[in-house]
């Protein structure tokens, strides 16, 4: 959080390649948006954590241990007033509020989607004599969100808009964010990043 916020704002039109910046803009899905698993929502990236809750033998306290994560993304835009930049998801790391919780007691009374979530995140051997119940936590990037973003941006070619004139024209350019392994972008809802 700190990285988020030590990084200068600036306007998406005011861009500088391959500086880190912080930017902020609504979320403009592609037609080829995802489904959120749980809750069945257009999205643009989606996050679910599988926790285990139990009670502890110690103290009779409830315990949560988490299972695992399943995540996805799509590229999609993030526009500011009339500049728009190009955000690919594969290298991020996301921190949007989990606004969306299901419950079950353990894999006789899952739904389907719950059943796949289970099958990506418990290890076999799992003990499930210690799960009282399991709790499923999405968060989702939706359509007309507005977010900030932390990375770097590049120039390339826009095929959507050819070159003016004749071979050697003016090349219309657009933005694109992308993140690497080792410099992932940081998305996030928090307002202190707008």
């Amino acid at each position: 959080m700190l990285r988020l916020l030590a990084t200068p704002r600036v306007r998406i039109a005011d861009v500088v390649e391959s500086v880190p910046t912080r930017v902020a803009g609504s979320v403009r899905a592609s037609d080829a948006g995802l489904t959120a698993p749980l809750s069945g929502r257009r999205c643009v990236y989606y996050e679910v954590a599988v926790i285990s809750v139990g009670i502890s033998t110690r103290n009779f306290q409830r315990v949560e241990s988490p299972l695992g994560t399943v995540s996805d993304g799509v590229s999609f835009a993030l526009v500011e007033q009339d500049a728009v930049a190009l955000v690919d998801c594969e290298h991020v790391h996301v921190a949007v509020a989990n606004d969306h919780t299901a419950t079950c007691k353990g894999t006789f009374d899952a739904s389907p989607a719950q059943l796949e979530l289970i099958r990506r995140c418990v290890r076999p051997g799992h003990r499930w004599f210690d799960t009282q119940e399991l709790v499923f936590r999405e968060a989702c990037i939706l359509p007309d969100q507005v977010v900030g973003l932390v990375g770097a941006a590049v120039r390339e070619p826009d095929p959507e808009h050819p070159p003016d004139g004749l071979f050697r024209g003016e090349a219309a350019t657009r933005l694109r964010f992308r993140g690497t392994r080792a410099h992932p972008l940081l998305i996030c809802d928090d307002i202190r990043l707008r």
